[in-house]
């Protein structure tokens, strides 16, 4: 059984905004689609019980704008009777104050609300003239109403897609974000379809663009002290995974990034009922190509239709498409997942990667990786001159000027910190004095990896100096 944890609903197809990137803009437009009326309160409410009754613990409102859906506070209203986990999305710009106590009184679990900039000059040009201004006053009163209330504990987040234009607004937006008090911020790739496959010329950027905005987000988040906000990346895998190495930092990233769990934790429902195990599998921008090849059996599956969703776990298409992802999943011509460490747990979009004989942003980011480490092999390090630390009792503590403490080192650190003091050297050579530490080393890689990015902390904490 893959009854799922989720299910991502457009609650509505209307929508209050022209946003370049919106990859949803031709769903309901479209005739590829197919897409009929949306459901009206009682198919909802419908909707609702038989969600409940398979025991799927979450709902995730999107649209169009939710807020404009006129029975939204009933159908929130019915889901948490239902004991439901109620999030949704929303550009924030009817978040009025009545709309916000409404929300609050029902019980909501989250709202995210999407802002693709810092300033009015960057989010306005995507997202729309005079949004800006609106959407942060709307949080900010959301903020102040949910402090005054001691009932609920409403998480806030704010959704930033990337584009070529807010690429460098990444660090300026984590600011606002710390600002306003909120509790999360997603950082989300662009998903090219709809409004942003018109304008893909315009909006699309490159592995190496998006590498160094987040690197810039990166060096940010070592300058100040974040902890109070969690920052999500919707990115590959091995892009965080390399931040949190280089950076020594703990940046979220959403598991469907790793494994893609449409069908099986994740399904999708659009405005008229229709279920999905995502929204890639029936636009045909991606699968067409797929369909033909009969890789999995397509078919239109109604909510209204259907007694429970079990029936609809048990479909020829839900079956098929997992066996899909089965089979795209133990391909063992890909040189980039061949060797990798997370190999055995990944699967990224089947329907994306299907044609491809490689994953291209892990390819960068591995080559990019390489690149950095080999500059860091080469540099020599030395103290600053005004480096604090402690040394008693076989005990080396450094002081961390960022969190205002002392932090101790450990293991092979010890080794690497004592030939730091004694002398300037070369990165290389310490990778080499600790290889020779251990009787049975883990590898040379894994030894590298761990010197360059201890010595880099240390670099970023003003310790030492790389040069």
């Amino acid at each position: 059984m893959s009854i799922p944890l989720t299910i991502i609903w457009d609650i509505t197809s209307k929508c209050n905004l022209m946003c370049k990137h919106c990859f949803n803009s031709d769903r309901y437009i479209s005739p590829l689609y197919g897409a009929g009326r949306e459901l009206n309160t009682a198919e909802c409410f419908s909707a609702i019980d038989k969600i409940a009754n398979s025991k799927v613990p979450h709902i995730h409102l999107l649209g169009g704008e939710p807020l404009l859906k006129k029975d939204l506070f009933q159908i929130i209203a019915h889901a948490k009777s239902r004991n439901i986990c109620v999030t949704i999305n929303t550009n924030g710009i009817v978040l009025s104050e009545s709309y916000s106590k409404k929300l609050i009184e029902l019980g909501v679990d989250q709202i995210v609300v999407s802002l693709d900039g810092s300033k009015p000059s960057v989010n306005d040009g995507i997202r729309g003239k005079g949004t800006f201004s609106k959407i942060v006053a709307n949080i900010t009163k959301l903020k102040e109403l949910l402090e005054k209330s001691n009932k609920s504990n409403m998480k806030i987040g704010v959704a930033f897609t990337l584009v070529k234009d807010n690429l460098n607004d990444v660090a300026d937006m984590l600011k606002l974000a710390k600002r306003l008090k909120i509790d999360i911020i997603d950082f989300m790739d662009i998903y090219i379809s709809g409004r942003a496959h018109e304008l893909e010329n315009e909006l699309r950027f490159s592995p190496e663009e998006r590498c160094r905005a987040f690197e810039q987000l990166a060096l940010e988040m070592r300058k100040e002290n974040y902890h109070q906000l969690v920052v999500q990346l919707d990115a590959p895998f091995s892009l965080v995974d390399y931040l949190n190495w280089r950076y020594s930092l703990a940046l979220h990233f959403h598991p469907r990034n790793m494994w893609c769990q449409a069908g099986e934790r994740i399904w999708y429902m659009q405005a008229d009922g229709r279920l999905l195990p995502c929204g890639m599998t029936n636009n045909l921008l991606y699968c067409k190509a797929i369909l033909q090849k009969k890789e999995y059996k397509l078919e239109t599956i109604n909510i209204k239709e259907v007694s429970s969703l079990e029936e609809v776990d048990n479909s020829d298409f839900f079956k098929s498409f997992r066996n899909f992802k089965l089979r795209v999943k133990h391909r063992k011509d890909r040189l980039t997942c061949r060797d990798c460490k997370v190999n055995e747990i990944c699967l990224p979009c089947p329907i994306i990667h299907y044609s491809l004989d490689d994953i291209p942003d892990c390819a960068h980011i591995l080559a990019h990786k390489s690149d950095f480490i080999q500059d860091i092999l080469r540099k020599r390090v030395h103290l600053r001159s005004n480096a604090k630390w402690l040394e008693s009792s076989g005990e080396i503590k450094i002081w961390n000027e960022l969190f205002q403490t002392y932090q101790i080192i450990e293991g092979s650190g010890k080794i690497i910190w004592h030939k730091i003091v004694e002398s300037t050297i070369k990165v290389e050579q310490i990778v080499e004095e600790v290889l020779s530490y251990y009787h049975n080393p883990p590898g040379r890689n894994i030894i590298t990896e761990d010197v360059v990015g201890f010595i880099y902390d240390l670099y970023l904490s003003n310790v030492i100096e790389l040069e």
